[in-house]
C-alpha cells in the first residue's frame, strides 16, 4: 500500500486542534496559579514605603518600662504622604496581572474543556491601562490587545480549533506584559526594599549606644526580626519575577512550536516550565 508522507504530517498538525495534550492545560493552569500570587507582592510596594517612613522615626525598645515600644505594625501614611503615589500604581499592577492571569485561564479551559467560560471583565480592565504612568505605550497597548483577545475568545465561544491561533496571536503581548511586571518587581520594588533596609539599619544604629543589657538584647532581637522579614519579602519578589519569566518563556516555546510539534513533543517541552511554575508559586505563597 502506498503511503503519503504529507498526509501523516497533516494528521500531526491537526492533532492539537482535536485532542491537545493535557500538558497545555496543566502549563496554563500552573502559569495562572503563579501569576495570581502577584497582588500581595504588589501591595507590599506601598507597605514598604510605609515601613520606611516609620523606620525613619526614632526607635525605642519594646520592654515593660518603656511606653514607646517598637512599632510592630506602623500605621499607613495618609493619602497626602509621600507614599500616596504608590496607591494607584498598586491598583494598576493588580489589574494588569489580572489580564495576564485571565488569559492563561482561558488557555487552560480551551485545552481542557474545549471551550472558555472566562468572563469579559478583562476587557474593562484593559481599557484603563492606556494612561498608566508606570507602563510604556507599548506595554499598555499589549495589555489592551491581550484583553481584546480574551474577550473575543469568550464572546465568540472559541473552541479547541482556535487554540493554536490564540497562542500565536497572544505571544508578543504575553511577553511584553510579563517583562513589564518583572521589571517593576525585580527593579523598582527591590530598590524600595533596599531603601527600607538602609532606613532600618540607620534606625537601630542610632539607638545601639544603649548600655542597658536588657535594652540591647531586645534591640538585637527586634533588628533580627525586621531584617529577616525583609529577606523573606525579597525572596518572594525574586520568586514571583522568576515565575513571570517561566510563564513567558514557556508560552513562547509553545506558541513557536505548536504548529510543528506533536503532542508528545509538546508535553516534553512544557514539563520543565510546569515544574518550575508550581515550585515558584509555592515559594511566593510561603512569604508574608
Amino acid at each position: 500500500m502506498k503511503t503519503f508522507p504529507f498526509l501523516v504530517s497533516l494528521s500531526l498538525l491537526g492533532a492539537l486542534s482535536c485532542t491537545p495534550p493535557t500538558s497545555i492545560a496543566t502549563f496554563a493552569e500552573s502559569a495562572h496559579g503563579a501569576i495570581a500570587q502577584g497582588p500581595p507582592v504588589f501591595a507590599d510596594i506601598y507597605e514598604s514605603c510605609a515601613r520606611r517612613q516609620a523606620a525613619e522615626a526614632s526607635v525605642a525598645p519594646n520592654y515593660p518600662h518603656n511606653e514607646r515600644g517598637r512599632i510592630q505594625n506602623p500605621a499607613k501614611p495618609s493619602n497626602s504622604s509621600v507614599c500616596a503615589a504608590f496607591v494607584p500604581e498598586v491598583k494598576e499592577l493588580d489589574e494588569v496581572s489580572s489580564v495576564l492571569s485571565a488569559y492563561f485561564e482561558a488557555i487552560q479551559e480551551l485545552a481542557a474543556f474545549d471551550e472558555t467560560s472566562v468572563s469579559g471583565e478583562a476587557e474593562k480592565t484593559g481599557e484603563g491601562i492606556s494612561a498608566a504612568a508606570i507602563f510604556s505605550t507599548n506595554q499598555a497597548d499589549a495589555v489592551a490587545k491581550l484583553s481584546e483577545l480574551i474577550t473575543r475568545a469568550f464572546t465568540e465561544h472559541y473552541r479547541r480549533n482556535k487554540l493554536k491561533e490564540l497562542l500565536m496571536s497572544a505571544d508578543p503581548h504575553v511577553a511584553a506584559i510579563s517583562q513589564a511586571l518583572d521589571e517593576i518587581v525585580s527593579k523598582d520594588y527591590d530598590s524600595l526594599l533596599e531603601e527600607e533596609e538602609r532606613a532600618v539599619n540607620r534606625r537601630y544604629q542610632e539607638t545601639g549606644a544603649a548600655n542597658v543589657a536588657a535594652v540591647i538584647l531586645l534591640l538585637n532581637r527586634a533588628y533580627r526580626e525586621d531584617r529577616d522579614a525583609l529577606q523573606r519579602r525579597r525572596a518572594a519578589a525574586k520568586a514571583y519575577s522568576a515565575a513571570l519569566r517561566q510563564a513567558r518563556d514557556g508560552h513562547h516555546k509553545l506558541a513557536a512550536g505548536v504548529a510543528q510539534m506533536n503532542n508528545k513533543e509538546i508535553s516534553l517541552a512544557l514539563q520543565p516550565y510546569i515544574a518550575q511554575l508550581r515550585a515558584l508559586a509555592l515559594s511566593v505563597q510561603t512569604q508574608p
